[in-house]
């Protein structure tokens, strides 16, 4: 075949569309200039920026207060009263830290100044920040699992590359096996055409190997069609808008049963990913539960009261105390660890029918699989068979100890045992390639 070459600028570069496009160099420009995977590949990206956005924050906050305060009854007016604050909240151990001053200054000119150091550790709610590290190990988590995630869609866009370059190669085969039966007929009309000229073959043999020869033409006219058709859709998962001569190579794969049947002794990706989404599940249940215990803080204050006038003593106090805090009306918190409990208990049946629905399926693909060689096995045999009964039908019909009608069924058998053959093979390689995803090995193998 004449090789032809096609030069497509393509995303910066040239690259050359041969007429033999092997699946390798298919899969590689698809997945290169799809913008679904672009978009995917983006979201990969955005894992850390999403991250950092969902996290946490420690605060750390300053406040400013001016005001008057006023005494209903008695003598002393407290004039402009001004307070600077700070706090400080650590995630890590859920402790608020505070600092102020304040400086009041009375109608009778006695000048007041306080400054306060304070604490507030809790010990049982978000205990010493336990809910803080709860949401973080889950944060943590879902980050991992959008990853397994995302390799599981790259994987599924692969295999359904895969399965569409298997289709245009079965294409090919067909359209190659219906051209041979053309041109296999052609050579049967032209014997039956001599030997009616020497009056022994009749009118009627030559009017049906005509009929025969009419239907494998149409037939190669539709498998030409769907060929080029499948062909520009090919070229079209590759984004290329280029309608040049392609046509597709054997895509064998050579991993035998023992290394594709092996993976059973690692833990698959998929295994992985229902690992973490029940650990995800249970820290639901843990955080949830945090926010049912009571409030219970321990609380220390230090402070410094200054009177620069010399109107009266510095006063100096030391505060350590327990804050306890019981919500009367807690439904919504309630309802939360609820859902997070019943969502857990669900999850793991679900996860449990999961594991057992693929267990099994599994077990019947790998059945597939080797039933798939044991038909191609078999096919090989018939086509032996069915050639060598064509050939002998076709000298005895030469020889005039055999009909017409005998040979084309011979044809017609030949023909058929060629096309299941040629499913056959496919389905194997596609149920391989189904099975390497199905146990998370596409990603290594291509």
């Amino acid at each position: 075949m004449k090789r032809l070459f096609i030069l497509v600028l393509m995303a910066g570069q040239l690259f050359a569309v041969q007429d033999v496009l092997k699946m390798e160099d298919f899969l590689q420009v698809a997945v290169k200039n799809n913008p679904a995977i672009i978009n995917i590949l983006a979201e990969k990206g955005l894992i850390s920026p999403n991250y950092i956005v969902d996290k946490e924050q420690e605060d750390l906050e300053f406040s400013v207060g001016l005001g008057n305060t006023f005494l209903i009854s008695g003598s002393d007016l407290y004039n402009p009263e001004l307070t600077f604050s700070a706090s400080k909240f650590l995630l890590g151990t859920g402790t608020t830290f505070t600092g102020s001053y304040t400086r009041t200054q009375t109608s009778t000119n006695q000048d007041q100044q306080k400054y306060a150091l304070g604490i507030e550790q809790p010990l049982l709610r978000n205990s010493f920040g336990y809910k803080f590290w709860l949401e973080e190990k889950a944060r943590v988590l879902n980050i991992y699992l959008t990853q397994l995630e995302i390799m599981e869609r790259y994987e599924d866009y692969l295999l359904s590359l895969i399965n569409d370059y298997y289709d245009w190669y079965s294409l090919s085969l067909e359209e190659n096996s219906a051209e041979g039966l053309v041109n296999d007929y052609r050579k049967l009309l032209e014997d039956i055409l001599d030997r009616k000229s020497n009056y022994i073959a009749r009118e009627i043999d030559v009017n049906k190997v005509k009929l025969q020869l009419l239907e494998k033409e149409d037939n190669l006219l539709l498998r030409q069609n769907e060929l080029k058709n499948m062909a520009e859709n090919i070229l079209g998962e590759m984004y290329l808008s280029e309608t040049g001569l392609v046509v597709p190579s054997f895509p064998l794969i050579t991993k035998s049963n023992k290394d594709l049947f092996s993976f059973q002794e690692t833990i698959s990706r998929t295994d992985e990913q229902l690992l973490v989404e029940s650990q995800i599940s249970s820290l639901s249940v843990l955080i949830a539960e945090d926010d049912l215990s009571p409030e219970v803080s321990l609380d220390g204050e230090i402070s410094y009261t200054h009177y620069p006038s010399g109107s009266a003593s510095s006063i100096k106090k030391a505060y350590v105390g327990l804050g306890i805090g019981f919500p009367f009306s807690d439904n919504k918190e309630l309802a939360a660890a609820e859902v997070a409990k019943l969502g857990t208990l669900i999850f793991i049946r679900e996860q449990s029918k999961f594991k057992r629905d693929r267990s099994i399926n599994l077990q019947q693909l790998k059945r597939s699989i080797e039933l798939e060689e044991k038909h191609i096995v078999l096919g090989e045999k018939k086509i032996s068979l069915l050639t060598s009964i064509a050939k002998d039908e076709k000298a005895d019909y030469l020889l005039g100890k055999s009909t017409l009608n005998a040979l084309i069924q011979a044809l017609i058998n030949l023909e058929n045992a060629n096309n299941n053959l040629i499913k056959h093979k496919i389905a194997l390689d596609k149920l391989k390639w189904q099975w390497l995803a199905e146990t998370d090995q596409l990603l290594q193998f291509i």
